[in-house]
């Protein structure tokens, strides 16, 4: 998506075999997952390492609102849904196989100040992960929020 709100398709043929096999992270009502998608043992060409989705907690279907900052304007608004056939739905990420070396692994949230919380994304050990700014919690942030090292002097 160029960040104009309009997305397209992906051919179901990239996703065959899909697989959510990876922990789910709960963020207010949305599941936050990542997939992997596993490449024909008979082809050459390298599939995608998986996808990213959001996923309404209570019906299992789209959450209806921007859950992350998709086109990375520093807001997390309308802008940040994907429009398909004249249908707004919120958006996921498909990454291509250049985007790491493995499958991705579970999403994590870190939690920053105030409303600068990120979604933390990596598709393999040896890259860096992918930061992506996502909704604020719907209640006060809880347990631990910093620690102190004791040191025995």
């Amino acid at each position: 998506d160029s960040g104009s709100g309009s997305g397209s398709l992906v051919d179901p043929a990239i996703l065959l075999g899909e697989r959510a096999i990876r922990s789910i992270v709960q963020r207010g009502n949305t599941l936050i997952l990542t997939t992997v998608i596993p490449r024909d043992s008979n082809s050459c060409n390298r599939a995608p390492p998986g996808a990213l989705w959001f996923i309404n907690a209570a019906t299992g279907g789209d959450p209806g609102q921007p859950v992350i900052d998709l086109d990375n304007d520093g807001v997390i608004d309308n802008a940040d849904l994907v429009t398909v056939n004249g249908q707004t739905f919120t958006a996921g990420i498909l990454f291509d196989s250049g985007s790491g070396s493995g499958s991705l692994v579970d999403p994590a949230i870190l939690l920053g100040e105030g409303d600068s919380d990120f979604l933390i994304v990596n598709t393999s050990q040896d890259a860096a992960p992918r930061t992506i700014a996502i909704i604020p919690a719907d209640s006060p942030k809880t347990g631990r929020l910093s620690w102190w090292e004791l040191l025995d002097n």
